[in-house]
């Protein structure tokens, strides 16, 4: 088992190192499918070679802080894993041609229009979020609100409002000065605090991902290796300085590993507050309606590993009584919202449909539900995609001969959880739109890794696979225009 194990890490070792050329080769093939991949551009940095050489020995270094969780110091470890993310991904946006210039553009063009709108709306907040329906079809909330429910406004007014106190302008005035000489100027303050609180809490979800292998696959190991893998990926690494990558991941994370946690130890609480960060989540976007089910799909796998392993009908239950706990989390909340905030989740949701699609009008369909796929698994990283199609299969071999390890059941969810995203939202930028999916599948891979080495303290494979990922991602950063 170990050889084989061994195998599988030189073989996605090698798929990294083809996939990587193929970056650099210009994505052949795909390039010429308009709208759906970015053109690829060689910025040719002297520092290259040193960010390769620093992306492939960091997760060894990180192996470190994953021996003291091991022993069970827990919070060095979590501390490590978030510090080193946050600096990771806040290095590879100054790896950029101009350095901290190419940040400010980030923050100043697209979704950096929130950062305005909040601004002008500063001390209207409550105005605003109770009239935002009328507001965004009036236009004076800019392009992208009628896109989106209210929630993604209240997180950069909460922004705005931040970066405004007095212990934060202080503390980030150097930062401030050098964003008010760039076309952020205007939202100096805001512009500087995004930039470094953007990345910590991208990688702040390593918490919930630790706390759901624990709670889910009962081993926090699997969790750090799990945190590790989404550590790696390019996606995170590189879709940077956004919600999608800053905060969306963050809350769906958080919402499945308490819905879990309740569902494993009875704790009603935990299952209410997993659905109650649901509906928050789905009010800043409604890409996060996944969640829900596969904070329901917490409570399946942990019900069905209990009756394969013959517990007493009434015990093995428990876990469907918390799931609907977690959805009456969602409803109070979503009601809270409907009530106070004179929020209408069906009428928004509608006309953001509507408004995506006449966005999307001219993405090409032919073959539109794998080229979905193929984008989101590319950016997710191959090797990872790979790791992760051997454990769909390896899941699916197990139920037929109904062994049914939680492992098992969660891969299997999650499978089917990016199959229906590709059937009812298959269109181009799914790397950015599914970001919130990585944690997930890293935790399948590193569930099914964990299963067939449980007493490896060296975690060779899972660290090939993560110094890959890692590696790959500075290729994509050059060969790419971010």
């Amino acid at each position: 088992m170990r050889r084989a194990t061994s195998v599988f890490g030189a073989l996605l070792v090698l798929a990294g190192v083809a996939t990587a050329a193929f970056f650099v080769a210009g994505l052949p093939g795909l390039k010429s499918q308009d709208g759906w991949f970015y053109r690829p551009e060689s910025h040719g940095s002297l520092s290259v070679a040193f960010a390769l050489l620093v992306a492939a020995v960091a997760p060894f270094a990180v192996a470190r802080a994953l021996r003291a969780a091991d022993a069970g110091g827990h919070k060095r470890a979590l501390g490590a894993l978030v510090l080193v993310g946050t600096l990771a991904q806040i290095g590879l946006v100054c790896l950029a041609p101009g350095g901290m210039s190419s940040a400010w553009r980030r923050l100043h063009e697209g979704h950096g229009e929130y950062l305005r709108i909040a601004r002008a709306r500063s001390g209207l907040a409550m105005e605003t979020l109770r009239d935002y329906e009328a507001l965004a079809e009036r236009g004076t909330l800019g392009s992208f609100a009628r896109s989106k429910p209210p929630g993604t406004l209240a997180a950069y007014l909460a922004l705005d409002a931040l970066s405004r106190t007095p212990p934060v302008r202080l503390a980030l005035a150097p930062l401030i000065d050098q964003a008010k000489a760039s076309p952020l100027a205007a939202v100096a303050p805001a512009g500087a605090l995004a930039f470094l609180l953007f990345p910590f809490l991208t990688y702040l979800t390593i918490i919930p991902l630790v706390l759901l292998g624990r709670a889910l696959l009962y081993d926090a190991r699997v969790g750090y290796d799990a945190a590790l893998l989404f550590l790696s990926a390019p996606a995170v690494l590189l879709i940077d300085l956004h919600l999608d990558g800053a905060l969306f991941p963050l809350l769906g994370t958080t919402a499945v590993a308490l819905a879990a946690v309740g569902a494993r130890s009875g704790r009603p609480v935990a299952s209410i507050l997993g659905g109650c960060v649901t509906a928050l989540g789905v009010y800043c976007t409604f890409g996060l309606l996944p969640v829900v089910g596969l904070g329901v799909g917490c409570a399946l796998v942990l019900a069905g590993e209990r009756v394969v392993h013959g517990t007493p009908l009434g015990r093995a239950a428990q876990p469907l009584m918390h799931a609907l706990l977690f959805l009456a989390g969602f409803v109070i909340v979503t009601a809270l919202f409907v009530v106070w905030l004179r929020y209408d989740p069906i009428l928004r949701y509608e006309r953001a449909i509507a408004l995506h699609t006449e966005w999307k009008a001219f993405v090409p369909t032919r073959l539109w539900r794998a080229l979905s796929l193929v984008e989101f698994f590319l950016y997710a990283g191959i090797p990872l995609a790979l790791a992760f199609a051997a454990e769909l299969l390896l899941a699916a071999v197990a139920v037929l001969e109904r062994e049914l390890a939680a492992p098992s059941l969660w891969t299997l969810g999650v499978a089917a959880t990016l199959a229906v995203l590709a059937l009812l939202q298959g269109t181009n930028e799914v790397a950015r739109l599914w970001i919130f999916m990585i944690p997930f599948i890293a935790l399948a891979v590193a569930g099914g890794l964990r299963a067939r080495s449980p007493a490896d303290p060296r975690r060779g494979p899972l660290l090939a696979l993560a110094a890959t990922q890692a590696a790959l991602a500075v290729v994509m950063k050059v060969t790419q225009p971010w």
